[in-house]
């Protein structure tokens, strides 16, 4: 067998010739196929944004406070943190969907990656926090039908349970009363995946005409529900009368037009990649719309849309020493899951004890200790597992399409820990 590899199809059957129209310049797809990027440093920084933001709300039962929130008017720094989190997944799941267009391998990798450490922080949270701080005796705590519908968040089982029974039970309807508040976003992550999945297996994923018009229904989708829907009195009185359906899928309904939007643009965008520059001027011109959007009505539209090309821009910026902060392990997951958590353990037990920036600071330190062992004891173990996994399973080799590569058809770099984490807000 040749040691050359072949050469990768265009991820877009109908896109126009792109690679060599941007010779001299940087684009998304000449800097996609390395490892020349800052997709893990930037999760990492966003997976402790989310503690630093739901410190606030775990003090104080609401995000009124959150310095972030108070600042833009309309985003907290942990919707700033899911919302990145989003861009990041839909382009590289749809990457390596494109690029091993097996179903199989796909859900495969995508189980590999995010259920065994789910299963062991949803384990730690019943068999851990749930004893230590239950005003049950163990017998009826683990025999009540709340510690079962908490456990099926480790089966990505769309749930409104993130209540352990007698935990924290003096608060109701509030941030505090939840064990592990993050939770709720992965089975909406996963729910993208199964987009992605979906959409390829009908050969419509690498259509650009298809993701546009997706983008612009979810788009338009979430200004109804953040203009229209939100303000009705119809729904504010449903609110008010706790309506079960409203109660047990609102998160789904309030942000699934809004991360669906991010997520499929996202993917967009890598249909676009040799389209595409990474320029300064671009990204200095998405952060003044941003900046003209603070505290405006129409600010958070801003903010969305301009996201993606911030993001990719600032994935793709040359920063080895960013690159080397996360050379020992993606401990960004470990730090998704076990943040809420830690962050209840020592509010519960220290709040009013120590500073509030010290319990931020002790609560960033514990959750990464948790997410090094996660990282070393569990996620690593079953990724080598998703490497083995996808090793004569005829996937194409992941590189970027770039007149070097179309020329020489350089060795392929894979992206082994491609996705990234998302988090309540």
């Amino acid at each position: 067998m040749s040691d050359v590899p072949p050469r990768p199809p265009d991820v877009s059957d109908d896109a126009a010739p792109g690679a060599l129209a941007t010779a001299g310049r940087a684009t998304i797809g000449s800097r996609l196929g390395t490892r020349e990027n800052n997709f893990d440093f930037i999760r990492l920084v966003a997976a402790f944004l989310v503690i630093v933001s739901h410190s606030w709300p775990l003090r104080d039962g609401d995000s009124n406070r959150e310095p972030f929130f108070r600042l833009s008017g309309y985003c907290s720094l942990g919707e700033l943190s899911v919302a990145t989190f989003f861009v990041i997944s839909g382009l590289l799941v749809a990457r390596s969907f494109l690029t091993d267009p097996s179903a199989t391998s796909f859900l495969r990798k995508r189980f590999l990656r995010i259920l065994p450490a789910l299963v062991v922080c949803v384990a730690f949270c019943i068999l851990v926090v749930g004893p230590l701080f239950t005003q049950l005796n163990l017998r009826d705590y683990f025999l009540n039908k709340g510690t079962f519908r908490f456990s099926r968040n480790a089966i990505l089982y769309p749930s409104h349970y993130y209540e352990l029974p007698g935990v924290f039970s003096e608060y109701h309807n509030d941030p505090r009363e939840a064990v592990n508040g993050s939770l709720w976003s992965l089975p909406l992550e996963f729910f993208m995946y199964l987009g992605v999945l979906g959409l390829g297996v009908v050969g419509l994923l690498s259509r650009r005409w298809c993701l546009i018009l997706i983008s612009a229904a979810l788009l338009l989708q979430w200004v109804a529900v953040e203009r229209i829907l939100h303000t009705s009195p119809e729904w504010q009185d449903a609110h008010r009368r706790g309506f079960d359906f409203i109660d047990k899928y609102q998160v789904w309904l309030d942000n699934l037009a809004q991360l669906g939007f991010l997520f499929f643009a996202a993917a967009l965008m890598l249909l676009y990649k040799d389209s595409i520059p990474l320029d300064w001027r671009i990204f200095v011109g998405c952060l003044l719309l941003v900046a003209i959007g603070w505290q405006r009505p129409f600010g958070y539209f801003l903010f969305i849309v301009c996201l993606p090309y911030i993001v990719m821009y600032l994935a793709f910026v040359p920063a080895r020493a960013l690159q080397s902060v996360t050379k020992r392990g993606d401990f960004s997951y470990g730090v998704y899951l076990y943040g809420y958590p830690v962050q209840q353990l020592l509010m519960r037990t220290l709040n009013g004890k120590l500073p509030f920036a010290v319990i931020i600071g002790l609560s960033c330190f514990g959750t990464l200790m948790l997410a090094v062992v996660s990282w070393h004891w569990v996620e690593k173990p079953f990724l080598k597992l998703k490497r083995r996994s996808s090793r004569g399973s005829g996937a194409v080799p992941l590189v970027a399409v770039t007149p070097e590569a179309q020329v020489s058809q350089a060795a392929p770099v894979s992206l082994e820990r491609q996705l990234p984490l998302v988090d309540i807000h």
